[in-house]
């Protein structure tokens, strides 16, 4: 690799994380294995043998260059955009070796609790959906206004939600055929004509696109009607319903429009989108048959819940005799306050329950209280507790709201004590699982003592995190809080047992 990449592994490898983790935060299905940072004065070739391409802005100063190695078979135009964003934020903030000298001394002197609040710091420019606009204008730059897709797509026609194609470019080769129209005189495609060009719509359904030709810098002109597969080398809007369209491009999806919320697509294979999500219950559930259930009732109700929901999922010590677990406390609490629908114990298993049931209560607005058993204790919950930390702008109402009730529980204000998880699955299929630990010093398990394996663990860990922060290791430390497979590699390295 280069001289400076050697220089400031530790630096650049934090930087690494951070960007992919706000790609994570934009892309749902983010694999971060597609791409990898680097900072170069000199250049080797490393493509042919890792099966990345080099990828970078053409930034050079006296000293450094930034950019990414990307990995070949996803060198998307979504994700080169995205890298460019990144890259510029990166040449603005860090413009040579001097500047990554001040952010190495940063880096050393902060800790682990205080790099999140230096790292929003540092990306302050998208935190708070920036980012999102961004992409969306440069991906958009060369089409009209997106106000005229906004108000194309909420507009019916004779009461019919529409389902059409536009394609746009600088210039068609239209021909008369039995299978294209061409248009006499060329109609403005400008949106003090949208009434007029969402009638022109109805010609275009799943199978035709209107066509779309530049005339100037400012100016577009609807030319006629061809077949889709005709107009593959164009930039395409899809209106699929109401207030929803999709932006393609060579037939790759850039991005999709819904209710005024822009997503991008995601970046990588799928196949193992929800594996990173997953492993978090490894850091609550020892059982693995356990957490292999668990998983399998998420993955069923992320199939069967067809606008998203959410689960609570709460476990705790077995209560003394005469005593009301906090769940059931906390249940009747909330039932009281008119926010839940309880449900008798014992008589809903959402690990056997039918998928129609499923759908069914999931359909319910509000969350599904269970314990780790999966016995279900209320329906329809809607969550409530005081702001503990601040919130993801860029998430709906359900993320925050339910991630925001599981930090609240073993917060100083609640004071639960208890093992906790929320999973959030979202309307368009992805899932978030939010974790929350009681004190392992003041609860007791299941059994009602604490393991010795468990006090082993706890050692094992603080012995290894005081090591990774003496050594300047951050990103194994944050890494090493959440994988446990990484954490037991750097036991084997350090000789902890």
């Amino acid at each position: 690799m280069g001289e400076l990449n050697e220089r400031y592994a530790d630096v650049v490898e934090q930087l690494d994380g951070w960007i992919k983790s706000y790609i994570k935060e934009i892309c749902s299905g983010f694999e971060p294995n597609v791409m990898k940072l680097y900072v170069e004065n000199t250049f080797e070739d490393l493509s042919a043998e890792s099966g990345f391409e080099k990828y970078n802005m053409g930034y050079i100063s006296s000293e450094m260059k930034w950019g990414f190695f990307v990995n070949k078979s996803e060198k998307k135009e979504s994700l080169i955009t995205l890298i460019d964003i990144f890259l510029e934020i990166l040449k603005e903030k860090i413009p040579s070796s001097v500047a990554l000298d001040e952010v190495s001394n940063i880096l050393d002197y902060l800790r682990s609790r205080d790099l999140y609040l230096y790292k929003k710091r540092f990306f302050e420019k998208i935190s708070d959906g920036k980012l999102i606009r961004d992409y969306v204008n440069r991906v958009m730059s060369e089409l009209p206004d997106k106000e005229i897709f906004i108000q194309l797509s909420a507009l019916n026609y004779e009461n019919r939600v529409t389902h059409a194609h536009l394609a746009f470019k600088r210039e068609f080769s239209l021909v008369s055929s039995d299978d294209s129209i061409i248009f006499d005189n060329a109609m403005e495609f400008e949106i003090e004509k949208i009434r007029l060009i969402r009638k022109l719509m109805e010609i275009s359904g799943e199978t035709y696109g209107l066509v779309v030709e530049k005339k100037s810098d400012t100016e577009w002109e609807i030319k006629g009607a061809r077949r889709l597969e005709e107009l593959k080398d164009t930039y395409q809007i899809e209106i699929t319903g109401h207030s929803v369209w999709k932006l393609k491009h060579n037939e790759e999806e850039l991005f999709e429009y819904k209710e005024g919320i822009y997503k991008l697509p995601p970046v990588g294979t799928d196949e193992n989108v929800y594996d990173e999500e997953y492993k978090k219950l490894e850091q609550i559930i020892n059982d693995e048959k356990k957490r292999e259930k668990i998983k399998s009732v998420i993955d069923k109700i992320r199939k069967n819940a067809s606008h998203g929901t959410g689960m609570i999922l709460i476990e705790e010590p077995i209560p003394k005799s005469g005593e009301r677990s906090f769940l059931e406390k906390e249940i009747d609490r909330l039932v009281g306050f008119g926010k839940a629908y309880a449900i008798k114990e014992h008589s809903l298993d959402l690990f056997r329950i039918k998928d129609k049931l499923l759908k069914g209560i999931t359909a319910i607005d509000g969350a599904v209280f269970c314990n780790f058993d999966l016995q279900c204790k209320a329906i329809g919950v809607i969550v409530d507790g005081q702001t503990v930390k601040a919130g993801n702008p860029g998430r709906g109402a359900r993320y925050n709201s339910l991630v925001n009730y599981v930090r609240c529980l073993n917060s100083e204000e609640r004071k639960a004590n208890i093992n906790c998880m929320a999973v959030v699955i979202s309307e368009d299929g992805p899932i978030d699982i939010e974790i929350s630990m009681s004190n392992p010093k003041e609860v007791s398990d299941l059994s009602g003592t604490t393991s010795l394996a468990e006090e082993q663990g706890e050692n094992q860990l603080g012995k290894l995190m005081k090591i990774l922060l003496k050594d300047k290791r951050y990103t194994d430390a944050e890494r090493a809080s959440e994988d446990v497979k990484h954490r037991e590699k750097l036991y084997e390295e350090f000789g902890i047992k």
